[in-house]
């Protein structure tokens, strides 16, 4: 039994190897400099098929190692992940385990969108700062946050959308303006 159990430890491990995607980067220019451990790139777009695509104008990181990374973009900065997008102008990104782990995303605003699947509609929103969170599968919007689904809008300081549930929260209200829902009625 404990040989048995060593084989499939061994034929599980192959598998999770073999379905991981290489991640392609491609840079209209880079420099390495060893002296302050960085790698800096002009026009980036790093690519893992069928997980996640990463574009911006300029990018910096201390490797290229996406095991554990993290990656400084700005100017431009678009992410497309399944059937979401999120536009911004800067953004930190973490890797872990050779996949996207969280993105930190600022614009005046940052804007994201996405397919309601229950609804078949579009849902969009956006902040002066989004957080996306694999780990959770919630983009978390503070500061000036707004969201439209169909035509109802939630405005406030502070809102939350489960990518995965489809549902919107209302984060904190230590800000001290309230969520404002303007729901339009349907015809």
């Amino acid at each position: 039994h404990i040989f048995l159990f060593f084989v499939l430890q061994i034929n599980i491990a192959l598998s999770q190897e073999s379905s991981q995607n290489p991640i392609l980067l491609d840079a209209e220019s880079s420099v390495i400099d060893r002296i302050s451990n960085s790698i800096s790139f002009i026009k980036l777009e790093i690519n893992q098929e069928n997980h996640f695509l990463l574009q911006a104008d300029e990018a910096t990181a201390s490797s290229l190692d996406f095991s554990s990374n993290e990656w400084v973009l700005n100017g431009n900065v678009y992410l497309e992940l399944n059937e979401m997008n999120i536009v911004a102008q800067k953004a930190v990104i973490k890797f872990s385990n050779n996949g996207l782990e969280e993105a930190v995303f600022e614009g005046l605003p940052a804007i994201f969108s996405d397919i309601n699947n229950l609804e078949n509609e579009a849902i969009s929103g956006g902040a002066d700062n989004l957080t996306y969170n694999k780990k959770t599968s919630f983009i978390s919007m503070n500061n000036n946050a707004f969201l439209k689904q169909g035509n109802n809008e939630f405005k406030g300081c502070s809102l939350i959308y489960d990518i995965d549930a489809e549902k919107i929260t209302s984060g904190a209200s230590d800000c001290g303006t309230p969520v404002t829902i303007t729901i339009v009625p349907s015809e």
